[in-house]
């Protein structure tokens, strides 16, 4: 089978991450906060209200 050595690359990358923290997802994310706070740069958050205005219109749709 061929390979490609770009897509190895990828999935190397995404390992070492995963790896470092046991595969633990709570953790990896925390890590990535930890850094997202102490890198100096403006963060933008958003409202998720889009989502729930959305399921809230098409949810009064359907009652009707």
């Amino acid at each position: 089978m061929w390979r490609d050595p770009i897509v190895e690359e990828i999935h190397r990358v995404r390992d070492e991450p995963a790896r470092k923290f046991g595969y633990d997802l709570h953790a990896i994310c925390e890590d990535i906060r930890e850094k997202q706070a102490t890198s100096g740069r403006k963060l933008v958050t958003r409202p998720i209200r889009w989502a729930v205005e959305r399921w809230q219109v098409r949810s009064s749709a359907e009652s009707d």
